[in-house]
């Protein structure tokens, strides 16, 4: 062995002991012969697909817990299981639970959502909504809602109540002023941000705010510093499969997009016709794969290697593959990169870059007139704190030379890069630039399972449509849905907000495409989709999205909320409601056992009380208010509310 060849080999010994510590990712020699990029259209992965497999037996078996608690009548829970194992787990539902953006707030209140489903809580058993959670093989998100599958994942798969214990969210990460187990001074995530850019890797407001958060949802060696998402591979429930794939989505800002105050962001006076909610390249990450089903990629290249420069599928120097720049904690940040949205914000005084998504539906810009005047609007503070963003943006280029047009977007080296599946733009790009999805207009993390052939999917929706109070008003699904049908994605139909508010979905779940002819292809092979919009049960749960420290008391409050709306007031609301939500879990499944098994009467008249009927209303524009009051209390307004129990809890 030549002395430059031992050098070189001590040099990676070296960098490797070094990242073990480190945020920066290192160089390794690439695996021979490796290709890095497969097609989209070959389907899942090798490695996903023996996962799948196996957990789909597990699902069976959790199935069968969970249909013994419910009341179901005139089915035979017994024969429905064994058409399943006849079929070989062919037949096996393929549910999901989609958590939508909303920073702390969905992040919050969609960890309360899936607890109510989880059979290792006595109650959720109690309330015979327990063991959803177990039936199923996707967990999506997106934004603050994508911090939940992360946490879960990394956790390998610990109860929400653990998680808490870990998480302390009643501290505020952004001003620590000393390091400890589960936060760190901005000075150290920037020098933990610096040895990233010393390596030679771009660095963002991504990376700072991903190691910010991860001191809360990573439970690891200084917040998650050298965790990567491709680890999670080699955990015990991972493995098994014994918990719910995790799947985060984000976006990508091209050439092409609007500049405001030199940021470029997608165009939101944009309309459906146009590239915004059509094409707009959009990323999943997986913990074996990053990549795209739809939009410009369309191909997938491995977790462990992301990173690594790339061309025509091969890395570019044999020599020079990358890992550990999946770091959990760049995702994290990456997901909720939207701080290009909070610069213009603030640069703009709070009248660009809202999140306006209901204004796409008119095809003209939202209105700031909706901004709440009034003591109580203090539920819902929309702004990223103005002082915040100054700081980011001057430590970046006090530290790293960068301005706040290169820090607010995410950036990978493009690894489709001469990948003839690609479209022309991404073919010649040398990066890729990402950011929170929220900004195509749909906070709601679906194209995962929806190219995965999801037969139900539960969304927890907690964007904040509805201003002036923060709640929600479909507007996320809906746009959701005229984005799936314009790329011909088997998808419900879905009526337009005005709907929404006037039959009462803003407050009481509701399902969509319950029969054939309310699906955009006119079969079943779209899946129903249960959507739950955040709403006041027990406790008002509108807060702002970027509240980064809340009390313990408080979220335990909110999770009873949550627990409130998921099981419909424990039966109160309608005692029947966990054997409708158990019927829109499994009707996809009962045409394709052998023989099939028809919807019973029970779901019959389950889908008749949940399920839209096709019917819409005429589209006001977002001039309705969506205020509600409690819905287990409706004498007590929000200010009695505040002055009885939510002071103590938000205001301690």
């Amino acid at each position: 062995m030549n002395r430059l060849t031992c050098l070189c080999l001590l040099a990676k010994s070296l960098a490797a002991s070094a990242q073990q510590n480190s945020y920066a990712p290192i160089y390794v020699d690439c695996p021979s012969d490796i290709s890095l990029v497969r097609p989209a259209s070959d389907g899942l992965s090798t490695q996903e697909a023996a996962w799948t497999d196996k957990r789909k037996a597990a699902v069976t078996s959790a199935l069968s817990d969970y249909l013994s608690r419910l009341n179901l009548t005139d089915f035979c829970i017994d024969t429905y299981i064994a058409g399943l194992n006849a079929s070989n787990h062919a037949a096996t539902p393929t549910i999901g639970f989609a958590i939508s953006g909303g920073g702390w707030a969905s992040s919050l209140t969609g960890t309360g959502a899936l607890r109510a489903l989880d059979a290792r809580l006595n109650a959720s058993n109690d309330a015979r909504t327990g063991g959803l959670l177990q039936s199923m093989s996707y967990l999506s998100g997106q934004s603050g809602g994508g911090w939940v599958p992360m946490s879960v994942a990394t956790s390998n798969f610990q109860t929400t109540d653990k998680l808490l214990e870990y998480w302390q969210p009643q501290l505020n990460r952004f001003s620590a002023t000393n390091d400890t187990k589960h936060a760190a001074t901005l000075e150290t995530i920037l020098k933990d941000v610096g040895a990233k850019a010393k390596a030679g890797f771009d660095v963002s407001a991504a990376d700072l705010l991903g190691r910010v958060v991860g001191y809360e949802f990573v439970e690891a060696y200084r917040g998650g510093v050298n965790t990567t998402f491709s680890s999670v591979t080699k955990l015990s429930n991972f493995k098994d499969a014994k918990m719910p794939f995790p799947i985060l989505e984000v976006s990508e800002v091209i050439p092409s997009d609007k500049e405001f105050y030199g940021v470029e962001v997608p165009d939101l006076n944009a309309t459906v016709e146009t590239d915004f909610l059509i094409i707009m390249p959009q990323y999943e990450m997986t913990p074996f794969e990053f990549g795209s089903w739809l939009g410009s990629a369309k191909a997938f290249t491995p977790m462990k290697f992301l990173g690594t420069r790339v061309e025509n599928g091969r890395p570019v120097n044999q020599s020079a593959c990358v890992k550990g720049f999946d770091s959990v904690d760049f995702l994290l940040g990456t997901t909720a990169q939207a701080f290009g949205f909070w610069y213009i914000e603030e640069k703009s005084n709070n009248t660009q870059g809202l999140f306006p998504k209901r204004s796409i539906l008119h095809g003209k810009p939202a209105s700031d007139g909706f901004q709440a005047k009034s003591q109580l609007a203090r539920r819902i503070v929309s702004q990223f704190p103005p002082s915040l963003v100054d700081a980011v943006v001057g430590a970046f280029k006090t530290y790293f030379n960068l301005t706040a047009s290169d820090v607010s977007y995410a950036t990978v080296p493009n690894p489709f890069r001469g990948n003839s599946t690609s479209s022309e733009s991404n073919n010649d790009d040398p990066n890729l630039r990402l950011a929170d999805s929220t900004e195509l207009g749909s906070s709601l993390p679906l194209t995962g399972q929806l190219a995965r052939n999801a037969t139900f999917i539960m969304a927890w929706d907690d964007a904040t449509d509805a201003l002036p109070y923060g709640w929600q008003n479909g507007t996320n699904l809906y746009n959701a849905y005229r984005k799936f049908k314009a790329q011909d994605v088997p998808f419900p139909v879905v009526p337009n907000p005005s709907t929404f508010v006037a039959n009462n979905y803003t407050t009481k779940p509701a399902f969509f495409g319950c029969s054939a002819n309310l699906t955009t292809k006119g079969d079943l092979r779209a899946p129903i989709i249960a959507w739950f919009a955040s709403a006041p049960y027990s406790s008002y749960s509108n807060y702002s999205f970027f509240q980064a420290n809340t009390s313990i008391p408080r979220v335990e409050n909110l999770w009873v909320n949550s627990f409130d709306q998921m099981t419909q007031g424990n039966g109160t609301l309608d005692e029947e409601w966990p054997e409708c939500l158990g019927c829109a879990a499994i009707d996809r499944s009962l045409s394709k056992l052998n023989p099939p098994m028809k919807r019973t009467a029970q779901c019959e008249r389950c889908f008749a009380r949940y399920c839209w009927d096709g019917v819409s209303v005429k589209e006001t524009g977002a001039s309705e208010l969506v205020d509600p009051a409690l819905l287990l209390n409706s004498s007590e307004s929000y200010a009695d509310w505040y002055e009885q129990v939510g002071k103590q809890l938000i205001d301690p």
